[in-house]
């Protein structure tokens, strides 16, 4: 019983980032490539070219980072981070705030910042990679989405249990840069969530919107989530063990989307 809180927490957590992400994601996409109001930022969506490149830049960025924590650059890292979270926040609340949502996102941005709160962390790095999933898979077709995903679930097994730089990036925000989704656990502890566990996965569902529709990206969003939570449920047996969740996830989604695709074979 004591184990069954945090299972439910992440699982609505996970429930609650992908179906803002999908909610972003849809009207992006309707103004990127339906009505083509808005311009796209990757020049053609359908190339596997397109789903490398991002896969690339991913681990560009990473590396940066990885160099700043190695330099102490703390303060610097944090501008970066609050920059890339201001952001995603604001992508994903403008989809129904509108103006709005620059004030809206400035002010939880400095909540985040000055008042942290476990709740505003969440809030705000829920909010973040909707918004982040939601133009990146509105920017993607299915293959090079799909391509991304797989991609990022095999790097983050060796950045765990090879390289462990993930180790790395998980101890940098129990260290105050905020990285990571916190689910409290049993004794006073917290678990973590790294925050592209979900970007990618929302990545992934959005850009199914435009190729398979809604529902096959709600059902495939709910094949991630038994990932997830399977993933939790072995993981709480294990306290203190670092474990990619994107691969289970991703094996979750790709079930999901799998058994949407043979229904619509039929």
């Amino acid at each position: 019983m004591n184990d069954f809180k945090p299972i439910a927490l992440v699982a609505l957590i996970y429930l609650c980032a992908m179906l803002a992400g999908l909610q972003t994601g849809e009207v992006l996409i309707n103004a990127i490539r339906v009505e083509k109001t808005v311009e796209p930022f990757i020049e053609n969506p359908e190339s596997l070219s397109a789903g490398v490149g991002v896969f690339a830049y991913i681990i560009a960025a990473t590396a940066i980072f990885l160099v700043l924590i190695k330099l102490g650059l703390k303060k610097l890292i944090s501008f970066g981070v609050y920059l890339s979270l201001f952001a995603g926040v604001l992508i994903s609340t403008s989809t129904y705030l509108g103006g709005l949502s620059i004030i809206f996102s400035a002010i939880l941005i400095l909540l985040f910042r000055f008042r942290r709160t476990l709740l505003v962390l969440n809030a705000t790095l829920v909010l973040s990679v909707a918004g982040i999933g939601g133009i990146l898979g509105s920017n993607l077709g299915f293959t090079p989405a799909i391509l991304l995903l797989l991609l990022l679930a095999a790097y983050d097994i060796i950045a765990v249990f090879g390289t462990k730089h993930m180790v790395t990036l998980a101890k940098a925000a129990e260290e105050g840069i905020p990285l990571m989704i916190s689910i409290p656990a049993s004794e006073g502890k917290n678990i973590g969530l790294g925050t592209g566990d979900l970007a990618i996965p929302i990545t992934f569902c959005v850009s199914l919107i435009y190729s398979h529709g809604m529902a096959t990206a709600a059902f495939t969003m709910l094949g991630g989530l038994v990932g997830l939570v399977s993933l939790f449920i072995f993981g709480m047996k294990r306290r203190g063990m670092v474990l990619p969740a994107l691969p289970p996830i991703t094996l979750g989604l790709l079930i999901g989307f799998g058994i949407m695709w043979i229904f619509a074979s039929l």
